[in-house]
């Protein structure tokens, strides 16, 4: 139990202050110019302040959850949550040339949950399928991220990649804790973000895009939950 939480800890953190990281290498560089460019540097200071929050709210999610709190209940409007989760990774989408798409259905329903958790699953996925991208050999570069409902009582969120897929012998363990294709990875985040979901009375589901390369990431929720 010691070792997954120090393992979500690390796993968790390390996500903002690599937005932190970079966003302070940016202004450097603005402010190094001959002409300083102020209004790029205020903005690279705005998403800075926005990531110290961000790792303060992860880190007391975490301490609740060591205590057995309960998660944090209040009404959630997904769109919004997308749109914000954007611009904590603008910096490198745009660093590792991706496109991205996002179809979001309009008037989707609020649910109910716990916002900085939810948005961790979709940062944890969303930096999934930009390394996936960043890694292989992929000459388009493309992440879509998608919602929509096909039932009345939740809504979907999709991500979808042009990477070079998962490989058919880890799609079994894909959600294990401590399981994990990367050279450098925790195998932690994928685990986590089931926990949040099935918390959250949902589910997750991942599979390959038949015809051409890459990945789909499938998220429902309901839209009332109340545990």
């Amino acid at each position: 139990m010691l070792g997954e939480l120090t393992a979500s800890i690390a796993h968790e953190v390390s996500q903002p202050l690599t937005a932190i990281e970079a966003n302070t290498e940016a202004s450097l560089l603005w402010l190094g110019h001959a002409e300083p460019n102020i209004a790029e540097v205020r903005e690279l200071s705005a998403r800075t302040a926005a990531e110290v929050q961000r790792a303060a709210e992860i880190l007391q999610r975490i301490r609740s959850m060591a205590m057995r709190a309960s998660p944090v209940q209040a009404a959630v409007s997904i769109n919004p949550l997308i749109d914000e989760t954007v611009l904590f990774l603008g910096h490198e989408i745009s660093r590792q040339g991706i496109v991205l798409k996002l179809e979001l259905a309009r008037e989707l329903p609020p649910l109910i949950g716990d916002r900085v958790q939810l948005q961790q699953v979709i940062i944890n996925l969303a930096n999934n399928a930009i390394q996936s991208m960043a890694s292989g050999p992929t000459a388009s570069k493309v992440l879509s991220i998608r919602t929509f409902s096909n039932h009345p009582e939740s809504q979907i969120i999709e991500l979808e990649d042009t990477g070079p897929g998962i490989k058919p012998a880890a799609m079994e363990r894909l959600f294990e804790g401590f399981f994990t294709t990367k050279a450098s990875g925790m195998g932690i985040g994928l685990a986590i973000c089931r926990s949040i979901i099935e918390a959250h009375g949902g589910h997750i589901v991942a599979r390959n895009l038949n015809d051409r390369s890459g990945a789909v990431f499938t998220i429902e929720l309901p839209l009332l939950t109340t545990r």
